[in-house]
């Protein structure tokens, strides 16, 4: 939730999620983000990515930086990533709306826990 309650902030939407890492591995972990952010959840082949990941994040910084507007993944890469993952995850619709419903509250929540 704090991940899509931050991501909001920014004007971040995500279309696809795409999981790296150990962690991408865990089907109920990567269950709750497909239903937390309401979209498709992929991994790569090799779990152990994260640092991939954190490099093509890296070069969407520079890419937006470099131009001075925000540059889309799909822009940054310059290509598609999805035709090379697997879908490991759907959202189910009853539970994202679940989520959706308590965002506000957990918004409110963590700024009482992290601000005082």
């Amino acid at each position: 939730m704090s991940m899509r309650c931050h991501g909001e902030q920014l004007g971040l939407v995500p279309k696809t999620i795409i999981a790296t890492g150990g962690a991408s591995a865990n089907t109920t972990i990567t269950q709750v983000l497909a239903n937390v952010f309401g979209c498709p959840v992929l991994v790569a082949e090799q779990s152990d990515s994260a640092s991939l990941g954190a490099a093509y994040r890296a070069m969407q910084a520079y890419r937006s930086h470099q131009s001075g507007h925000f540059v889309s993944f799909e822009e940054a890469i310059g290509r598609d990533l999805t035709a090379s993952h697997t879908v490991v995850a759907e959202p189910e619709v009853r539970a994202h709306e679940t989520y959706t419903a308590m965002r506000a509250r957990y918004a409110e929540l963590e700024a009482v826990v992290c601000h005082d």
